[in-house]
C-alpha cells in the first residue's frame, strides 16, 4: 500500500451522523399475542399508536380477513363498523410482514378476523399469531 499525505493547508472536515447504530434492547415493537383471533373484536392498543407488523397462521380452507380499525374497541361493531383497512390471509398458510415505519392509528388499534372483508362471520378455526405495535 502507498502512504497518503494530507496537505497541511486543509481545514478540518466536520463529520456528523449516527455512530454505532445497532439494535438495542429498548424502543422496539411491543407484541400482542393472539392465540384464538376470531370475529370478537380485540384491542391491540387502546390509544393511538403504530401497527408495525403481524404474523398469522390461517389453517382454514378459505381465505380469512383481518379487519383493522382505527377506532376504540368499545365503538367497534364487527360487520357494521367499516374497517380502516383489511388484510387478507390466504387459505391454509401463514402470512407475515414488518412495516418499516409502521401504519399510524390516531385513536386505537382494534382487530377482528372474519370470513369476508367487511362481514361479521367467524372463520371455522380461529387464527393464531401476533401483532407488532407501538
Amino acid at each position: 500500500s502507498s502512504p497518503v499525505v494530507i496537505a497541511s493547508d486543509q481545514s478540518a472536515v466536520a463529520v456528523t451522523g449516527a455512530v454505532n447504530v445497532w439494535p438495542g434492547t429498548t424502543g422496539g415493537w411491543s407484541v400482542s399475542s393472539q392465540t384464538a383471533l376470531s370475529n370478537t373484536k380485540v384491542a391491540v392498543k387502546v390509544s393511538g399508536g403504530t401497527l408495525g407488523g403481524y404474523m398469522f397462521y390461517n389453517s382454514n380452507s378459505a381465505a380469512t380477513y383481518l379487519q383493522v380499525f382505527d377506532v376504540a374497541s368499545g365503538s367497534v361493531t364487527v360487520g357494521v363498523t367499516v374497517p380502516t383497512y383489511v388484510i387478507p390471509l390466504p387459505p391454509a398458510s401463514a402470512a407475515n410482514i414488518e412495516f418499516t415505519l409502521g401504519i399510524n392509528h390516531a385513536t386505537a388499534i382494534t382487530v377482528a378476523a372474519t370470513t369476508t372483508a367487511t362481514g361479521s362471520s367467524a372463520p371455522s378455526t380461529a387464527l393464531a399469531g401476533f401483532f407488532l405495535y407501538k
